[in-house]
């Protein structure tokens, strides 16, 4: 049986930083520390996912790390974004508390799909990090 209190800490430590985030800055965009905070904070997740022995969320924050890497370049991060991930957290939050709900996986999966996050996932892709996550979590 995997330890998923590691990584739900995690993620609700992450979810208060972005409501600060969010808070600090509704307008534009938090600046380059926060672009550097929120980078570290998808790895960190990566690797204690990855550690408890959840591979499939472990690669599903690698990838939003991929695309969230851009703003550190651009010493900002998009308001819109802060909100897309809190989303996204909010899910992966769900789906670690009920871990065989396969609807909770599929929407935390098919999230990765929106057109702001420009990670494009293909039907193959997405039924294989569901079904993985369902019976890692399980």
């Amino acid at each position: 049986m995997h330890n998923r209190f590691q990584l739900l800490l995690r993620l609700q430590d992450f979810r208060r930083r972005m409501r600060r985030w969010q808070r600090i800055d509704r307008t534009a965009a938090g600046d380059a520390n926060t672009a550097a905070e929120v980078c570290a904070a998808l790895r960190n997740l990566a690797l204690v996912a990855s550690q408890e022995g959840f591979g499939a969320f472990s690669s599903l924050c690698l990838r939003l790390a991929e695309r969230a890497e851009p703003w550190q370049r651009q010493h900002a991060v998009p308001a819109s974004a802060l909100g897309q991930l809190d989303t996204w957290m909010e899910a992966a939050e769900r789906c670690m508390r009920q871990p065989s709900n396969r609807f909770l996986a599929a929407r935390l999966v098919q999230q990765l799909n929106a057109v702001e996050w420009q990670i494009a996932l293909s039907e193959r892709e997405r039924e294989a990090f569901i079904s993985e996550m369902v019976d890692q979590i399980a």
